[in-house]
């Protein structure tokens, strides 16, 4: 597992930088996505909505994950 992209392999300060700050991101994004999955699982919803709206709140999750380690390796 690792964040790679242009600006995070520009240089060795930016790779670490974004390994350290995607790896964090990810961790929150998993204890949410997980605790609001588990959280519908257990209502009385539909098995597809509960699926659909867990891949909504990961592709959002992930969204998030990109814009906020790109805007922090942009601005040093």
């Amino acid at each position: 597992y690792g964040y790679r992209t242009p600006r995070s392999m520009r240089n060795q300060e930016n790779w670490d930088k974004a390994q350290r700050i995607s790896a964090i991101k990810m961790i929150q994004i998993s204890l949410v996505t997980g605790s609001l999955s588990f959280l519908l699982g257990i209502s009385d919803r539909s098995e597809t909505f509960v699926a659909i709206f867990s891949l909504v709140i990961s592709l959002l999750g992930l969204a998030y994950l990109f814009y906020v380690t790109e805007k922090k390796l942009k601005s040093s």
